[in-house]
């Protein structure tokens, strides 16, 4: 039995602001509500996924709570939340080797992808060691205990909640009947890997509008890596998740609603990253036909190498691009998400660079990721 709350009533002249998928970008949040001048009188719904990934979940969950503290903010629980606390509690209550030992080695995949965890950071606050599985088994508890009311808001956190036009949950509903999602597993509403190809296979319409996070948006598209919420009126579904902290190329998305009675369809947004600008010194046409290699179709064969850079050929549809060979998995057979696109560029236009190459720059637009051949200048 799931967690569904409908908070009763929400002032209509409130903005309504609305992300997901934070993934401990504490900072990021504080921006990107800096740009859509969040103020005392606007509420912020968090859709799932505050922890890992990032550098500070600690300071993420601190902050939602005082918001929600405030009457600024509500928020729902996300899949990554779910498996850490449920992963935490196992591992107190059974004080279990072999949990330490995965908790341990989770620790130092983090480290090496985002500078550490959730765990380390509280058991850095606690002044406990993480360099042994041993280390964890011995203070488990005490991080735990140290750190009851963050856990506890977390643990508090609702599957679904529903406010005027819309019910917010963070991987997506199984069908347009509510009362199926009080029925359902928990972790099927929070984690559902390609939720809006699901919705149209199944023609769902919901009604009021589903707001959804946990699933990159770039991934929907074979041909353009955008990484802008989708919104789609002909279902009623929003999906936010920009890839923050899943992405080099991520970004945190901010929705903006006039109001909890708008339509979906006047939502606006303004997005966050860390990337650094530079100003486009030439200008470039757009390229025709392009492709977007992405998770769960990335299998390619490399065919030759230049500079630092290979051209491949995609299994399945037998596309040749060329990407940066790093973005080759070891095993050479797969590899991370690519582009062939050449983004329309005015000379003049401010990009994020992503990262520059013996073949020309990869960068972002408006949240649309591709190729610039021009030269660029640093924006301070």
């Amino acid at each position: 039995m799931q967690t569904v709350i409908t908070y009763p009533y929400i002032d209509p002249r409130r903005r309504i602001l609305v992300t997901s998928d934070i993934h401990g970008h504490a900072a990021w949040l504080k921006n990107a509500l800096a740009a859509a001048d969040f103020g005392r009188d606007d509420l912020l719904i968090v859709v799932g996924d505050l922890v890992e990934k990032g550098p500070d979940s600690l300071g993420t969950v601190r902050a939602v709570m005082e918001l929600c503290r405030k009457g600024q903010a509500m928020a729902t629980m996300g899949n990554v939340d779910k498996w850490r606390l449920h992963f935490y509690q196992t591992m107190a209550d059974k004080a279990d080797e072999k949990l330490a030992s995965d908790l341990f080695d989770y620790t130092l995949t983090s480290r090496e992808w985002w500078g550490g965890s959730f765990y380390e950071e509280m058991a850095a606050e606690s002044g406990c060691p993480v360099d042994s599985p041993a280390d964890i088994l011995a203070h488990c508890r005490k991080v735990l205990d140290d750190h009851k009311a963050e856990l506890d808001f977390l643990d508090s956190l609702p599957t679904v909640l529903t406010a005027g036009k819309y019910i917010f949950v963070h991987g997506g509903l199984p069908s347009s009947d509510l009362a199926d999602a009080k029925e359902a597993d928990g972790f099927s509403l929070l984690k559902r890997d390609w939720y809006l190809n699901e919705v149209r296979e199944k023609n769902l319409r919901f009604e009021p509008y589903v707001m959804a996070g946990h699933f990159p948006t770039a991934l929907f598209d074979d041909k353009i890596c955008c990484l802008n919420p989708i919104v789609d009126t002909a279902h009623h579904v929003i999906c936010m998740d920009g890839g923050c902290g899943i992405k080099t190329e991520g970004q945190l998305n901010l929705l903006i609603l006039p109001s909890i009675e708008s339509d979906g369809s006047e939502a606006e947004w303004v997005a966050w990253d860390d990337l650094p600008t530079v100003r486009a010194l030439d200008g470039q046409a757009e390229s025709s036909d392009p492709f977007n290699m992405h998770w769960g179709d990335c299998a390619v064969q490399a065919i030759e190498k230049e500079g630092d850079c290979t051209f491949i050929e995609h299994i399945r549809t037998g596309r040749r691009l060329w990407i940066p060979t790093d973005y080759l998995y070891a095993d050479g057979t797969r590899c991370e998400d690519a582009t062939d696109y050449r983004l329309p560029v005015q000379r003049g236009d401010t990009l994020s660079l992503i990262r520059t190459t013996d073949r020309g720059h990869i960068v972002k637009k408006n949240g649309t990721v591709g190729w610039y051949h021009g030269s660029i200048e640093p924006i301070s």
